[in-house]
């Protein structure tokens, strides 16, 4: 389970749960910490490495299972707005929601039906939209 085998914890969790295969049943009456290593475990088992393989390697890094488990996706054009922005919290989570298409504009509020008048409260001329505000 560990490559540190002479730290208090692992000793514990060694004699309490014994050596046994633990991949099979997590024991209810373990913490939530416990039953997430065990979880994890697993989870290390079906990606590629099993309980053993990771026991016998010379040099283990998080970052090659996690590159395991993690999906792959395409990296989306306005990631570097979100990412290295440097901004506000708040000013990421609207651009993200601008850029996903789902920030209540109001032409969305007319589709919701709350609202009947669709244009910008500003200049009095054109429809309040998403593309009106950010992008044009």
């Amino acid at each position: 389970m560990c490559m540190k085998k002479n730290k208090l914890w692992v000793k514990w969790i060694h004699t309490y749960y014994g050596n046994r295969d633990l991949l099979l049943d997590i024991p209810n009456q373990a913490t939530w910490i416990i039953q997430r290593i065990l979880k994890a475990t697993k989870s290390f088992s079906q990606v590629v490495y099993g309980a053993k393989d990771i026991l016998t390697m010379p040099n283990f890094l998080i970052q090659q299972i996690y590159l395991m488990l993690r999906e792959q996706f395409q990296k989306v054009s306005w990631r570097k707005l979100l990412c290295i922005n440097g901004g506000l919290p708040r000013w990421t989570f609207i651009v993200r929601l601008a850029a996903l298409g789902r920030l209540n504009t109001r032409d969305r509020i007319v589709q919701c039906g709350v609202t009947t008048n669709s244009i910008y409260s500003l200049c009095e001329k054109e429809p309040e939209c998403l593309n009106y505000l950010f992008f044009v």
